[in-house]
């Protein structure tokens, strides 16, 4: 008993003995980690093996950086990496005592490919993805950036995208997000795509937007960057970036170093670097302070969990010290076993076991998981394995076999053959064995192998013999002409279209040597092509796979002379040259760059017609009360009255200011009209005594009409202002006398002639041409000219208005001005107007100067404008009809429902509240189907016309207008001319 006692109390000190230093190492690490969270850093551990590989290899410390994704890793002015992954890899570089060589990169593909092949070490800033992990190592992440929701200060925080409903959500067009982005919306929310994360910013902070979704250190870099003030993150999403470092599977050690140095960097430092370039910040879970403490407890809780286990683990091994051997050695049995059957999964491999004597063969569970079969029997004849052999390969594979039983079975049994799959498709089998016994007359009695699925190796090799196959085809055929060389310079082949165009044979040309004299004659130009051909090579050898493209003039065999580019691709041990011809490309540049200049010219005039409209708009309301009160005050008057002198001079101001108007809206193609088909010769020839009227005795007006049909389709008071302000223009540019041509002609245009002319499409047009003998302009008047307000004439002596008026009518009317002139010789202005050659021209009435009085009618006159409305009122009951007023769409309903049947027409405003001019006679005309209707606007704004072409059978008076231009309208509506059959 004592004896028992003392060897418990014996194996208890021993326990005790043992558990002791645990737990004070327990403590001391618990100590060591609080204490380590203090410090700025610690020491990297690494082995002498990674010690000793970053000392011999300092010229593979290659660090590609991506040169545009602030602020995770970019490139400054200077040049410098900067960025979250630089801050971390500056980091790692002192822990580790080395320095990375950085490279900028701007192309995210092949700083992937050189990270696959090696010539990159380390990737600062990558995220994990299992095809990446195919050719890279991956440290833990060192910043995780979430996508959030940023909105206006103000809004709503704490929100998610299910809150968006309804809403605008801004997101740079091909990021990653956009495709998140689509799929999470699902008709619930309306996605806005941006070119870019600046547009994006500016775009939610003006209000175009209700929410922009970004990478939070992108969307913080840029807001900082552009100084916006008023946004902020308002919510998260469920999508979030892991940054890690990456490193080429090539370097291993290199991966430990750094995995090693990036564990000795707190946390702490970590999320200073995180804060120093992510200014903005979601609130969410715990505080940093609250996480370490967790983090503190975890490792405490960890340490005590280790200590325990430790302390069972020690009492268990006194209990298993007597059974350890045997369980080593069937632990080392059932591994090799287990590594067995996964190399067998792993190639797809199936065992079989063949007896000559019996003709019996042995099959394994995976021969027939190979196949796609459940597992079958086992042992089986010979002639029922045959079965699965595809009948083309059943003689030889059999026949195979027998040759080496008869050889004695000394060698290696190999054969390649198709086998029958569960699916019924048929798959290449590569069988491969082994006789392993023998009987006394050295005949195999035992044969063992494998079959492995080579049926992918077999389709890249069909695939790799098709390619081959593909690219002489294509090689020979291409439209471009090619030449295959060798390293050495020697001419291997070239293409049918390389003899086409170059004329030379693959004879003809054996060596550079030939093709440099042949082909640049020019000794200076053949210097250049050779050194340029020298420096493409040497990189190509250096690994430097693209041959950068150059252009140069080659001499072809029969002396003519090409401007080629010529192309070089490193493909295997050769190199392909191609030659794309550029001469006709050349001839033509001189002619694009004419053509962009027009087209420049054309843009800049458009954005000035919007102005020029805008303005219109707004004073001919202001012009059509002066107008109309001057002219109703004059009309009660006496002729003798002292007064009506001045009110007649404000009426012709107001006449002319209206002109004026009519011109801007003419430019900016926002004049109604009501165009017609018409012969084009009859107005010019009916305007020529106008016009010499217009332009002096001094200058000779000539007249070439041309001949045949010239119907077009416009306003024919919009030909009327053209002339005149060409013929106008053209007299001021003939200083004593001179000559003015007008001609006209036909025209057509297809696809390839429309090109040299700005705004032209292909089809047939008429010409005008108003060609003078006069000054002419030089490039830079010439830019300007069909600018409004822009005029090379003396003060008060032009509006400036003239060309940009021509400019607009012939834009709305969808043709286009061509312009020639030069100092000295003159000008030469041609108008192309399309054909309407089908339809049948008509002839313009004539106007009469009588003011036409109404029966007594009783007219509804709608004006929400009080001052027009009382103007009105009053020229209708001057012009002797009744009148009735509605201020608003609302009371025009009402009275019509109420006196509808009293009422002739009704006069309305287009542009008003509640509802516009047509809406209102919509309502008008269901309830009095029979009342006539008249519209009258300064500006219709598409509401009752089409591109300033008024609808088809609209009544339309363009303000500001005069009581006798309104008498004579009202009366074509109440009495419109018969149409004779």
């Amino acid at each position: 008993m004592i004896i028992r006692n003392y060897n418990r109390n014996y194996n208890y000190r021993k326990i005790a003995l043992i558990v002791t230093p645990v737990l004070l190492l327990i403590i001391l690490s618990a100590v060591r980690f609080s204490s380590g969270n203090t410090e700025k850093g610690s020491a990297v551990n690494l082995t002498a093996e990674e010690r000793s590989w970053l000392t011999r290899n300092p010229h593979q410390l290659n660090l590609l950086f991506n040169i545009e994704f602030p602020p995770i890793e970019f490139s400054s002015p200077s040049g410098t990496f900067m960025g979250i992954g630089a801050d971390v890899i500056a980091m790692i570089e002192g822990r580790l005592g080395v320095t990375f060589a950085k490279k900028p990169s701007d192309d995210w593909s092949r700083h992937l490919s050189a990270l696959e092949e090696g010539t990159c070490a380390i990737a600062p800033t990558i995220v994990r993805t299992a095809e990446r992990e195919r050719f890279a190592f991956f440290t833990v992440p060192y910043a995780t950036v979430p996508v959030v929701i940023i909105g206006k200060r103000g809004s709503q925080t704490g929100i998610t995208l299910d809150d968006l409903a309804g809403r605008q959500v801004a997101v740079v067009s091909g990021y990653a997000t956009e495709k998140y982005l689509y799929d999470r919306a699902q008709g619930r929310f309306r996605v806005v795509p941006l070119l870019d994360v600046p547009e994006g910013l500016r775009a939610l902070s003006f209000g175009q937007v209700d929410a922009y979704v970004e990478n939070l250190a992108v969307a913080a870099y840029y807001i900082n960057k552009e100084g916006i003030s008023n946004l902020r993150v308002v919510g998260s999403t469920d999508y979030e970036f892991a940054f890690s470092i990456g490193v080429s599977r090539k370097y291993p050690l290199l991966y430990n170093a750094i995995q090693k140095a990036l564990d000795t960097i707190p946390e702490g430092e970590l999320e200073t670097i995180r804060n120093r370039w992510i200014s903005l910040q979601v609130h969410r879970g715990l505080n940093p302070e609250t996480i370490s403490l967790i983090k503190l407890i975890a490792v405490f809780t960890v340490m005590l969990l280790m200590g325990l286990t430790g302390i069972s683990y020690i009492l268990k091994r006194m209990l298993k010290e007597k059974i350890e051997s045997l369980r080593t050695a069937k632990q080392e049995l059932q591994d090799q076993t287990e590594r067995l059957c996964l190399a067998l999964e792993a190639t797809k491999a199936g065992i079989w076991d063949y007896d000559p004597a019996t003709e019996r063969i042995y099959l394994s569970e995976q021969w027939y998981t190979m196949l796609g079969y459940p597992p079958g029997p086992t042992d089986v004849p010979l002639d029922e394995w045959s079965r699965y052999i595809h009948p083309e390969d059943i003689y030889i594979t059999t026949q195979s076999l027998k040759d080496y039983i008869n050889s004695g079975g000394h060698s290696e049994f190999e054969a390649e053959f198709r086998m029958r799959k569960a699916d019924t498709s048929w798959c290449w089998i590569l069988g491969k064995g082994r006789a392993v016994a023998w009987d006394e007359n050295q005949n195999p009695t035992r044969i063992i192998g494998l079959n492995l699925n080579i049926q992918t190796i077999k389709e890249v090799q069909e695939a790799m013999a098709f390619s081959e196959m593909r690219f002489r085809s294509l090689f020979t055929m291409a439209p471009l002409p090619l030449a295959e060389l060798s390293e050495d310079g020697s001419l291997i082949e070239v293409n049918d279209r390389f003899k086409k165009v170059i004329g030379y044979t693959a004879d003809e040309v054996p060596t550079l040597e030939h093709w440099w004299k042949l082909a640049y004659p020019d000794p200076d130009h053949r210097h250049l092509a050779r050194l340029t051909w020298q420096n493409a090579t040497k990189k190509s050898r250096e690994g430097i796979p693209d041959m950068k493209s150059g252009e140069f003039h080659v001499t072809c065999k029969d002396g003519t002379v090409r401007t080629m580019i010529i192309g070089t691709s490193l493909i295997g041990n050769s190199i392909l040259v191609s030659f794309f011809d550029i001469t006709k490309h050349k001839q033509a540049e001189e002619e694009r760059e004419k053509l962009q200049g027009q087209l420049v010219q054309s843009q800049k005039l458009e954005a000035i017609g919007v102005l020029a409209g805008g303005v219109a708009h707004d004073f001919n309301n202001m012009l059509g009360a002066i107008i109309g009160y001057a002219e109703l005050t004059m009309s009660k008057m006496e002729a003798a009255d002292p007064y009506r002198r001045n009110l007649g001079k404000i009426l012709d101001a107001a006449n002319r200011s209206a002109a004026l108007t009519r011109q801007l809206l003419a430019f900016a193609r926002k004049q109604t009209v009501t165009p017609i088909v018409f012969d084009l010769n009859e107005p010019v020839e009916a305007m020529l005594k106008m016009l010499r009227r217009l332009i002096g005795e001094n200058i000779d007006l000539v007249w070439q009409p041309g001949t045949g049909s010239f119907n077009v389709k416009m306003d024919p008071s919009q030909l009327d202002q053209i002339l005149a302000n060409l013929c106008v223009n053209a007299r001021d540019a003939i200083k004593d006398v001179g000559k003015i041509t007008i001609q006209t002609d036909t025209a057509s245009f297809n696809e390839m002639t429309c090109s040299f002319y700005a705004d032209c499409i292909p089809g047939d047009y008429v010409k005008l041409s108003v060609s003078d003998n006069g000054s002419g302009m030089d490039k830079k008047t010439a830019s300007h000219i069909f600018e409004p307000f822009f005029t090379t004439k003396g003060l008060g002596h032009g509006t400036g208005l003239g060309l940009s008026t021509v400019y607009g009518i012939v834009k709305q009317n969808e043709g286009f001005i061509n312009l020639y002139t030069e100092p000295g010789t003159g000008t030469t202005f041609t108008i192309y107007i399309p054909c309407h050659a089908d339809e049948t021209a008509v002839k313009r009435e004539a106007l009469t100067d009588d003011i036409q009085y109404g029966q007594g009618e009783t007219i509804l006159i709608v004006e929400d404008d009080p001052i027009l409305m009382e103007m009105g009122e009053m020229m209708l009951q001057r012009l002797g009809y009744s009148v009735l007023s509605a201020a608003s769409p609302g009371d025009a309903i009402a009275l019509v429902e109420e006196r509808g049947s009293g009422i002739q027409l009704f006069l309305t405003d287009v542009v008003m509240p509640e509802m516009n001019g047509r809406e209102l006679a919509d309502r008008l005309l269901a309830i009095r189907p029979d009342i006539k209707h008249l519209f009258m606007s300064g500006y219709t704004a598409d509401v009752i016309v089409h591109r300033g072409v008024l609808d088809e059978g609209v009544n339309f008076l363009q303000k500001p207008f005069s009581i006798k231009e309104l008498a004579a309208k009202i009366r074509s509506v109440l009495e419109p001319v018969q149409t004779i059959p």
